[in-house]
């Protein structure tokens, strides 16, 4: 307020060694006579007092701007520091710095003072520092009824923890001399009302504590990765929209610390390919679109929880989904929890889940953890035959009230990897085109105290040839759907095999109970393949079926039937039993054993295949569990005969005989020569009794 004129106009760049203005009731300007001329001070500019100073000329000093009380208005871009594109002179306020409509270009960032913008015209602020440390603001930056404010974060870390209201959003932009962009959040809500773009790779974190933010975010062109989180940090939390608008291709997002996104999220162009970094991403509430379009979507470390959320992967041909962990003894999980869902496929079909398949390092732990839904096309767990590390884990855990539906659950060849399911109150819905092969191959797969329903509505048989072993507690299997379902292992489980539609086969045994429940079927060995199954306690109840087979044609080494053992109790009640023979016609002799123990009641209808005439079934169910093909019993023809005279007249009502005769002495009585009486294939046959022949003998025999 003491200078001896307001104004000051530079004719000649100046470089003093400081530039101190303390005005309270005067206002100051610096401005220049129109030759670009600047002021550079090498030790700082600073503004002291109430008063406005008026920065009119552009300026490249490096050293820094100090507002300690009062306003510092800009009439021109780049006042205080450098221009866009190169670092910026620290900027420490706490007074206030009023952009006017002027782009500025600070370095690190610092104080608790008000940045604004009196003009109309919306304003750029770039804070680029050229080192890792960008400053804490704890002030506000505040457009009023300005134009929109936009802060520009090309480069070092920058702490912001102030009430700020800026509507132009906060952007990592691609000017910068350093590769260390980031923001991190000292408060709730601190970065306005205008969305948060990722225009190339940077970081946004929470400071220590747990921080959320509201505001949109837009991920762009980010092809070298982004992170959100940092080690230290505290949670944080995006509520906001998250779109990856990226025509540069996947996107790879680094989780160093724990994130919620409860927004919805979707790809619109490009797409994400991999959650890296050892933090937890959780999926809240919220509606996700994965859109990859040249790589699997990927978890390569840490975990991802889908927590009430709806999330589908889609793009590319057939995309998958990988829980892959890519460092050496590390580990990535997938969590699916309250009623969260997850759906993999696009347009062209469903792609698969992954566990720990190619690509994962050595030794590494892979876990799926299910309390929700899942579709897909198939679950694929193991390693690739070139990662041996041992330790190496795969394991899928399927808890109480999850939904899975796919086609097949398959394994890699790398046997030094163990891959582990576990069954615990799920429900897998196999889908109509599902694999034959259902589930194999395994290391272990337990069924614990929930147990496991397979809806099989398929019309294609589905073979478990797996070992599904005890976890614990009393879980058994329950079988619903029309399809067939052949149990090929040797299961352990001690829970209930309920069979409550469709049919139950196999080659395999069952330790539990075996409930075959009305209108299912149960067929040992199953639908054309001869084979024994070997059960603990079975019960056939009213309405239920059991199929046998029989092929004679198999060699001898080969069984010539379905087998069905019991080793314990069988209790049937009102239940069908079919035979059907699959090979040539049966012959007198073929013994057939269908049960391994006695069948003495409880089948109210029994079907056997239909036999060549002067056969029979002679049926041992209730002496040894077999049936056998005998020679059938005939009831022999009536024939009669009646005199008239010296005529003998022979009659028989019964079909398909003829009458034979042969004469002998009645001392030589009947022998084996018999022949054909003439007319003698027809009933009504009439003989001429001849003196010369007293003993002549006649039959009636089959024609």
């Amino acid at each position: 307020d003491t200078g001896l004129t307001n104004v000051v106009t530079l004719v000649t760049n100046v470089t003093p060694f400081s530039l101190t203005v303390s005005n309270n009731t005067l206002t100051y300007t610096l401005n220049e006579s129109g030759g670009g001329f600047q002021a550079n001070p090498s030790g700082g500019l600073i503004k002291d007092g109430t008063g406005l100073f008026i920065l009119s000329t552009t300026n490249s000093y490096t050293s820094f701007t100090s507002i300690k009380q009062g306003t510092l208005r800009a009439t021109v871009s780049n006042a205080i520091g450098r221009g866009i594109g190169q670092s910026g002179a620290n900027l420490t306020n706490n007074g206030i710095l009023d952009l006017n409509g002027f782009n500025q270009n600070v370095g690190a960032l610092w104080g608790a003072g008000v940045i604004t913008n009196s003009a109309s015209t919306p304003v750029r602020l770039y804070a680029q520092s050229g080192v890792t440390e960008g400053g804490t603001f704890t002030g506000k930056i505040d457009e009023g009824t300005g134009g929109a404010i936009t802060l520009y974060k090309p480069t070092g870390v920058l702490t912001m923890s102030g009430n700020n209201n800026y509507s132009g959003g906060t952007r990592f932009s691609v000017n910068g001399a350093a590769a260390n962009r980031h923001i991190k959040l000292g408060g709730n809500n601190v970065l306005g009302t205008g969305p948060v773009v990722f225009e190339i790779n940077a970081i946004l974190s929470a400071d220590a504590s747990p921080r959320n933010l509201t505001n949109s975010i837009s991920i762009q062109n980010v092809n070298a990765g982004m992170t959100i989180g940092n080690t230290g940090s505290g949670l944080l939390t995006l509520s906001g929209p998250i779109d990856v608008n990226a025509a540069g291709g996947d996107q790879a997002i680094i989780f160093p610390s724990d994130v919620v996104f409860s927004g919805p999220f979707t790809s619109t162009s490009g797409g994400v390919s991999t959650k890296d970094g050892a933090g937890t991403l959780r999926l809240l509430n919220n509606t996700v679109t994965w859109l990859n379009t040249a790589a699997d979507a990927r978890i390569t470390d840490g975990s991802m929880v889908i927590d009430n959320a709806a999330v589908t992967v889609a793009g590319g041909f057939l995309p998958n989904f990988r829980v892959q962990s890519i460092v050496t003894n590390g580990s990535a999980s997938l969590f699916i929890t309250n009623n969260g869902s997850l759906t993999v496929g696009s347009i062209f079909g469903y792609g698969r889940l992954r566990i720990g398949d190619t690509g994962s390092a050595p030794g590494t732990t892979n876990i799926v953890d299910i309390r929700g839904v899942l579709t897909a096309e198939a679950v694929t767990m193991g390693y690739t035959s070139t990662n041996t590390g041992s330790g190496a884990l795969a394991r899928l855990d399927l808890q109480p009230g999850s939904q899975v539906t796919l086609g097949q659950f398959t394994t890699t060849t790398n046997t030094k990897a163990v891959t582990e399911i576990n069954l615990d109150g799920t429900t897998i819905n196999a889908t109509e085109d599902a694999a034959s092969s259902f589930l194999q191959g395994m290391t272990n797969v337990f069924v614990k105290g929930g147990g496991v329903t397979l809806n099989a509505a398929n019309t294609n048989s589905i073979h478990i040839r797996q070992h599904l072993l005890s976890g614990g507690g009393s879980g058994g299997l329950t079988k619903a759907g029309a399809g067939t379902l052949q149990l090929d292992g040797v299961n352990t489980y001690t829970g209930t095999t309920l069979i409550s539609s469709g049919a139950l086969g196999g080659i395999g045994s069952i330790a539990g109970p075996v409930v075959i429940a009305d209108g299912s079927l149960l067929i040992p060995g199953g639908g054309g393949n001869i084979g024994t199954l070997t059960v603990n306690n079975l019960t056939l109840n009213a309405g239920a079926q059991v199929t046998f087979e029989l092929n004679n044609t198999n060699d001898l080494s080969s069984a010539t039937n379905d087998y069905l053992v019991v080793t314990g109790t069988l209790s049937i009640t009102g239940s069908s039993l079919t035979v059907q023979n699959d090979g040539t016609n049966l012959v007198a002799g073929n013994s057939f054993k269908l049960f391994s123990v006695p069948v003495t009641s409880g089948f109210t209808n029994v079907i056997l295949p239909t036999l060549d005439s002067g056969l029979a079934w002679n049926n041992k169910l209730a002496v040894d569990g077999s049936i056998q093909v005998v020679v059938a019993a005939v009831n022999p023809p009536s024939l009669g005969v009646s005199q008239l005279g010296n005529l003998l007249t022979f009659s028989w009502a019964e079909s398909g005989f003829k009458l034979q005769s042969q004469t002998n002495t009645i001392n030589v009585g009947i022998t084996g020569s018999w022949g054909d009486y003439p007319g003698g294939t027809v009933s009504g046959v009439t003989a001429t009794i001849d003196p010369a022949n007293p003993t002549v003998f006649f039959r009636l025999v089959s024609q």
